[in-house]
């Protein structure tokens, strides 16, 4: 699943591309489903682009208000965010506290903090379409084990660890 405005910085298409990568021979359709939750310019290209396939595995779901967030990270087993610019990436903490694998560019801020490779998800190099079918079919063969390791992880993840973080680097014990 992928969750955040359909626009160019995010890169969505690229998701597309590799999905389209884990098809066998290109026409045969891969086992998961791709479910785009999100809006944007490049919605009516992407529903184009899927449609050329053929496959009913790719959805188009819209936007969705931020409490229904739970619901839609409840219907996938992975996350992806291909972004080339992401300050932290809040979806990410969010879907780990659900329990799923996840998938981030390396330009995605919080990867080096939440992302521990090949154990709760991968980090892949923004706009290499390759490596990011790659890291999708680690993430899709591992999802139950990944999720239960992105939960664990989050769970040292709260406001208490933040100020405590925060007191340990000005020195204030």
């Amino acid at each position: 699943m992928y969750a955040a405005k359909l626009i160019e910085v995010k890169r969505p298409q690229d998701l597309l591309a590799a999905y389209r990568l884990l098809s066998p021979d290109g026409i045969k359709e891969p086992q998961p489903y791709l479910l785009f939750v999100g809006d944007g310019i490049l919605r009516d290209s992407m529903e184009d682009s899927a449609k050329e396939t053929g496959w009913q595995s790719i959805r188009f779901l819209g936007f969705r208000n931020q409490s229904e967030m739970p619901t839609m990270y409840d219907l996938c087993d992975i996350f992806i965010l291909p972004s080339s610019f992401e300050p932290w990436g809040l979806a990410i903490n969010e879907v780990m506290n659900a329990g799923k694998a996840v998938v981030v560019s390396d330009r995605v801020g919080c990867a080096s903090d939440l992302i521990v490779d090949k154990q709760n998800g991968m980090i892949f190099p923004v706009g290499d379409v390759r490596a990011l079918a790659d890291a999708m079919r680690w993430a899709i063969a591992n999802a139950d084990q990944a999720g239960k390791k992105s939960l664990e992880l989050i769970q040292s993840w709260s406001f208490q660890e933040d100020i405590k973080g925060l007191k340990s680097s000005l020195g204030i014990v």
